[in-house]
Parts: C-alpha cells; structure tokens; sequence
C-alpha cells in the first residue's frame, strides 16, 4: 500500500482515505515522462515560432533573409534539445552517452 501511495504522489493516509471513499486514485506518471513532456513542448513551441515567422515572410512578399550564423545556432540548439529528450527517454545523459563511446 505505501508503495502504491508513493507512486500515486500521495501520503498514505491520504491514499487509504481515497480508496476507503473509492475515489480515483491519482494516476501514476513517472517523473522522466513529465520532464519529457515539457521539454518536447518547449521544442515544439521554438519550431512553431520559427515556422510562424517564415510563413509571415512569405506572406509578405519580402523573400527571405536569412542569417546564416543565426539559424545555425538556433538549429544546433534545436538538435542539442531533441538528443537531450531522446537520451532521457531511456534513462541516459549526455555524459553516460559519451563515457560509453
């Protein structure tokens, strides 16, 4: 039962009061899946910016200037975030990654 409570976030007692009134129990989401979840979110909001920002250009007709350097960096760190959420998927960091090399 404490086992159960622990990974539902909860105090024990609070975990037996909500059985006892058989409430639902919270579910379980592991803490790697929620870190992978915000940080998927903030890529998938730096690539929507980037994306909304090249459909204005277009629209309006100006061409596109692009600084080289500038889009290199963003996109480096784009790549940088995306190995990051994929090491941590399985349980890796990029220091595990490169002592195994």
């Amino acid at each position: 039962m404490e086992r159960r409570a622990k990974a539902a976030g909860l105090k024990l007692s609070e975990y037996l009061r909500r059985a006892g009134l058989k409430k639902n129990q919270l579910r379980t989401v592991p803490e790697i899946n929620r870190q992978v979840y915000g940080e998927l979110g903030r890529i998938g909001n730096n690539l929507n910016q980037l994306a909304k920002a090249y459909n204005f250009v277009i629209a309006q007709g100006w061409g596109i200037a692009i600084n080289p350097e500038k889009l290199s960096q963003e996109l480096a760190a784009l790549s940088e975030k995306l190995d990051q959420v994929r090491l941590a998927v399985v349980g890796l960091t990029d220091e595990d990654e490169n002592s195994e090399a």
